[in-house]
């Protein structure tokens, strides 16, 4: 079973990223890097969606037994 290729604004509409903010997340490691299709750049739509959710995972709340992020008064 082939896997699907997106171009970049189906990447963009389906991530709500920028043209710029998508490729400063590629060259952080962040997102995946395009496969080259001649002048396309193109990327697997499974490592598209492994970002889609990482960024939507709910954020671990700091702990307060480590009292790390943990104001006293």
């Amino acid at each position: 079973m082939s896997e699907s290729l997106l171009r970049l604004p189906e990447v963009l509409r389906r991530t709500g990223h920028s043209r710029s903010s998508w490729y400063a997340e590629v060259l952080a490691g962040r997102a995946p890097r395009p496969v080259k299709r001649g002048k396309a750049s193109l990327w697997l739509e499974s490592e598209v969606q492994a970002v889609i959710d990482r960024d939507a995972a709910p954020a671990t709340a700091p702990s307060e037994k480590s009292g790390i992020g943990v104001r006293r008064r």
